[in-house]
């Protein structure tokens, strides 16, 4: 999809230009509205999409905190459906995800994380780096919040613009490197509406 959101007053929030032209997305892991709206697209198709707050990040009067893309109240997003295809079977979740480990890592935030592959790197990312993943992010049980095998394998993400938990591990990384790291709630979505609760896992690839 390419995109634009913006408040009924103009503002705009977010934008698949943020990201490139377009941004391949899954259906079942956007807000309800923008799901219901591209279900009802054929490919090649625009539509501007009027979101009211219960279909979106909820309402203004909820008394919730959201990070600056997820803004309370009524939504407005205009739309192009560029194509679809049957999402790839991203891999399961480690079979301990449940728990952390007794034999992981830990910093003093919470998160905790083991070493998977080693790296060939000597340089740590910044909070200002672009970097190129491979990652799959689950639920405690086991449900898949995100992968890169959804986008060919791989993906370019900005160290900022992940949450708290997962740039903080980032940042520990080398090129070359795999870890699996558990982040806690308070690290993580932090309760925000339409997000994934609890704990979650994530294993990535530092290209």
């Amino acid at each position: 999809v390419s995109y634009t959101g913006r408040t009924p007053d103009g503002r705009q929030f977010d934008s698949s230009t943020a990201h490139g032209e377009a941004l391949s997305v899954r259906v079942d892991h956007l807000i309800p509205g923008f799901s219901q709206g591209l279900k009802m697209m054929v490919p090649g198709e625009k539509r501007r999409l009027w979101i009211p707050a219960r279909l979106g990040y909820g309402e203004l009067d909820s008394n919730i905190e959201t990070a600056p893309r997820q803004p309370l109240g009524d939504l407005v997003f205009d739309v192009e459906l560029v194509g679809f295809e049957k999402a790839p079977t991203p891999p399961a979740a480690p079979k301990d995800a449940g728990a952390i480990p007794a034999d992981a890592e830990r910093s003093a935030s919470g998160l905790a994380w083991r070493v998977v592959e080693a790296g060939t790197g000597t340089d740590h990312p910044l909070d200002t780096s672009m970097i190129e993943v491979s990652y799959t992010l689950w639920t405690a049980d086991g449900e898949v919040v995100d992968s890169s095998v959804f986008r060919n394998g791989r993906d370019t993400l900005g160290v900022m613009r992940l949450i708290p938990g997962w740039s903080e591990g980032m940042k520990l990384m080398v090129e070359g490197e795999r870890r699996v790291f558990w982040i806690p709630e308070d690290l993580a979505f932090q309760g925000a509406p339409h997000r994934p609760a609890g704990m979650l896992i994530v294993d990535v690839k530092f290209h």
